[in-house]
């Protein structure tokens, strides 16, 4: 089976889960545990409880994907536990080449202001969450940044953010230092390399800049002038909001602050979530897919791409 899968589907809150992980190789260990049980194909392990995830998991099964990492390609928490294994596979093979216009924009349209998300469209954060962990691994850092999304964009009201990274933490095995380390060495992130340039290209351009973020205010404006924060006119923090993308709240707070309706802000996403969520608010959206997330929900950018300015390409 190729290794081309991608996690960190939204999980429900309410309704019943299922946990998909595919093996490499297959760990007798893994599957010997009487809490699994082995489904459809030699390499894929469905777990599912019928409870809600507000209730008590009848096992930590991040902590047993953390303990299995070695041989886990990736775990997925669907919202239900009754979707087949073809839906699994056809929702998360790998995404369509990159770099290629998804829809089509209104002939002629321009928008009055460019919308950022911060820590994945403008920002290489992913590297620092490798770096935070205990052995500095992808490994390591990729199961702990997808369970932060999870926990993220299913929070809604806005929680400390730092509480939420380290739950992330805990919930995937790894020790509280690698959330204090994370908070500690935030200054370390690193804007991607065509950031400063597409910024000001668009700032030349006449467009008002923003900036949505889903953490606190003093991490927030911190990454913000990693990506060059005095370009922006507006930045908005999830603590600053109340709430966390990908509710409409979170979006409709920078369209106030700017002074704007959502048919003339076009939003620059960095995670699928955020496709979906500024969508849902009535922006046009393209996607600077650097990582290469799977896609959620039905929403469409205008353009997937994995650079930044490719992704703009239409605006620059």
């Amino acid at each position: 089976m190729e290794k081309r899968f991608n996690a960190g589907s939204l999980v429900s809150k309410t309704l019943p889960l299922t946990i998909i992980i595919v093996l490499r190789p297959l760990s007798s260990s893994l599957l010997s545990s009487p809490l699994l049980s082995s489904h459809c194909s030699p390499a894929i392990l469905i777990v599912s409880w019928a409870g809600s995830f507000a209730e008590q998991c009848p096992f930590n099964i991040w902590s047993i994907i953390a303990a299995h990492q070695q041989q886990i390609d990736f775990a997925l928490s669907f919202r239900t536990y009754t979707q087949q294994i073809s839906d699994v596979i056809s929702r998360n093979a790998p995404s369509p080449t990159m770099d290629t216009p998804m829809t089509s924009a209104t002939p002629g349209w321009r928008p009055k202001a460019i919308v950022f998300d911060l820590l994945t469209a403008l920002l290489d954060s992913w590297t620092l969450w490798d770096a935070s962990t205990p052995s500095g691994s992808a490994t390591e850092g990729r199961l702990w940044r997808l369970r932060y999304l999870e926990l993220t964009f299913g929070a809604g009201a806005y929680v400390p953010y730092e509480g939420l990274v380290s739950n992330a933490a805990r919930d995937v095995g790894l020790p509280e230092a690698a959330a204090t380390t994370l908070v500690r060495d935030w200054e370390n992130m690193a804007a991607w390399p065509e950031t400063a340039d597409v910024l000001q290209r668009l700032k030349q351009s006449g467009y008002r800049l923003g900036v949505v973020t889903n953490c606190s205010t003093q991490l927030g404006n911190a990454a913000a002038r990693k990506a060059s924060s005095e370009i922006f006119d507006v930045v908005v923090t999830a603590e600053e909001s109340g709430f966390y993308k990908p509710v409409k709240q979170a979006y409709h707070a920078i369209l106030t602050a700017l002074e704007l309706d959502a048919r003339d802000v076009l939003f620059v996403a960095g995670s699928a979530g955020d496709v979906e969520g500024a969508t849902n608010a009535g922006m046009k959206v393209v996607w600077h897919n650097r990582v290469g997330l799977a896609k959620k929900g039905d929403a469409v950018p205008l353009r997937e791409a994995r650079t930044l300015d490719d992704a703009l390409r239409d605006f620059l």
